[in-house]
């Protein structure tokens, strides 16, 4: 909330609006002795320390120093003050809802800058400012010398406040960096690092996954790690996050950004997306996976067994080769020389990444070996998202074996081909229903008195993406397998007992028949 207040360690969004088409945010850590430029002045860490998030600043730019004035009014609240204020008959009260500006002249065009409806100049508003006259003050002056503010309406009255207040009074706002903020600013910053996610996609994705506190969610962003960061904020440090990524380690920029407490931290665990290979799990669905291809088809043009094969080949999502390469790896437990080492070595690297979120000894760092992470994802996950660069195509078959039953799956990408592509795969494979492709489109309204509508200028894309739920069509679990083993088994125990039974029973009476006949023959 607001109320918190800003500590030493605490990262802290700074945002200024210079006018109505350029706005400039900044992520800042806080560390006493240290300076941030923002509003064309140099701020000292330490004039920000104790407020709370939200508190407006305003910046005292008289030596260009780096004082900065806290003030409880923002501009809008000051252009209101400005209107109220002055004795009656004053400039700044004689405005008029009925005026209009043709009677307004533009000397200094008409004078070629000879004369102008400003009688102060760039000296003088220099010298009011050295003077120590804050901005509102500086704002109220030139008003008062202005031959033309008076005839203004109220409308350009506003926009003219707002303008010198921007140059003359300029101020910025701390926000609190959450997955909504850190969306927003990345979005008007950065907006490729984050794949061109808005924040109302990526509520989206989070409603979508179904995400919330006890879950197992797998991930995997590419990105600057905001959907990450976003997904351990939802969740509130119960349950279990893991984390995919591709390289030696994940880039989570936005992740450390966010002031995260340690049990949303400790619920992360970062792997390399190269350990699926070695999963028994993925193993288990790609065979059986081969095993469904090739009796449908078998069943579908009634040819041999090799022609399946030979079509089973040509799989477009390279599943057939992955699972040669997984058996290749795991064959009799043998492994090249060194390959555990680097195994090591890569989830070692995202253990590094999960320490550098907070430099906190409180935080309990689990650091999980090779076996661990394989034990982990052979429990499978509730949920899977995926968000970033990489070929969704080839990342999220293999993982689709790691999902548990009727857990959803939520895919985004900046463009539809490669989600169109998945679908049709998906289908095929019957891996998942209630299949859906959709796009967010958000429109941002100005709510004004006589002044509402849609901004003139706004974002008109925000990716794509794909929903589904996993099905499950392979066999029973082995467990009601070995039951049924050990129920057949015991029902031909039996059978093989009644058949012995009846066997000694026809033995009985041909001997007892074979002593009859000796009887009859000796009397």
């Amino acid at each position: 909330s607001s109320s918190e207040v800003m500590k030493s360690g605490d990262t802290v969004i700074l945002y200024h609006k210079a006018s109505t088409h350029i706005e400039e945010s900044k992520f800042v850590f806080l560390r006493p002795g240290e300076k941030i430029k923002i509003a064309r002045a140099n701020i000292r860490h330490e004039d920000l320390i104790g407020f709370p998030y939200g508190t407006v600043f305003e910046v005292n730019k008289g030596e260009r120093s780096a004082v900065c004035v806290f003030e409880q009014n923002s501009h809008e609240q000051l252009l209101e003050e400005i209107l109220a204020s002055g004795n009656p008959g004053s400039s700044i009260n004689e405005v008029s809802k009925d005026r209009d500006n043709r009677v307004l002249l533009d000397k200094n065009a008409l004078t070629n800058g000879k004369e102008s409806s400003q009688k102060l100049g760039a000296d003088q508003i220099k010298e009011l400012k050295n003077s120590g006259m804050n901005g509102r003050e500086v704002i109220k002056s030139l008003i008062e010398n202005s031959d033309t503010f008076k005839h203004k309406t109220e409308f350009s009255q506003a926009k003219w406040l707002k303008k010198k207040a921007a140059k003359h009074s300029p101020q910025f706002v701390t926000i609190k960096p959450t997955s909504l903020t850190l969306c927003q600013a990345y979005f008007m910053k950065c907006a490729g690092k984050i794949n061109y996610m808005r924040e109302d996609t990526l509520g989206r994705i989070l409603t979508m996954s179904n995400v919330q506190p006890g879950s197992r969610a797998l991930v995997v962003d590419s990105g600057c790690g905001l959907v990450l960061g976003a997904v351990a904020e939802r969740m509130g440090g119960y349950g279990r996050i893991f984390h995919g990524f591709n390289g030696l380690q994940p880039s989570v920029d936005a992740v450390r950004w966010m002031n995260l407490d340690k049990d949303a931290i400790a619920s992360i665990v970062q792997f390399p997306l190269s350990e699926l290979k070695f999963c028994a799990r993925m193993q288990r669905g790609l065979l059986e996976l081969e095993k469904r291809r090739s009796s449908k088809k078998a069943r579908e043009e009634g040819s041999a067994s090799g022609q399946t094969d030979q079509d089973a080949s040509a799989d477009p999502s390279g599943s057939t080769a992955l699972l040669q390469h997984c058996m290749a790896a795991s064959k009799d437990g043998k492994e090249e020389e060194g390959e555990m080492e680097k195994r090591q070595r890569r989830v070692d690297g995202g253990y590094r990444a999960g320490m550098s979120f907070r430099n906190d000894e409180e935080v309990p760092h689990t650091k999980l070996s090779v076996g661990q992470i394989q034990e982990e994802l052979e429990r499978g996950f509730d949920s899977l998202i995926i968000a970033g660069s990489l070929d969704v195509n080839l990342v999220v078959p293999p993982l689709m074996h790691l999902l548990q039953p009727s857990a959803p799956l939520v895919i985004y990408s900046p463009t539809p081909q490669p989600l169109l592509e998945l679908e049709e795969f998906l289908i095929q494979n019957e891996f998942a229903l209630n299949l859906h492709i959709t796009e967010t489109w958000m429109r941002e309204y100005q709510v004004l008195p006589n002044r509402t509508h849609p901004l003139m200028q706004m974002s008109g894309g925000s990716g794509f993406l794909l929903t589904g739920i996993r099905v499950n069509k392979s066999a029973p679990p082995q467990v009601k397998v070995e039951a049924a083993n050990v129920n057949s088994a015991k029902e031909e125990e039996e059978m093989e007992m009644e058949s012995e039974e009846k066997q000694e029973g026809r033995e009985d009476e041909e001997g007892e028949g074979e002593e009859a006949w000796v009887l009859r023959v000796q009397q």
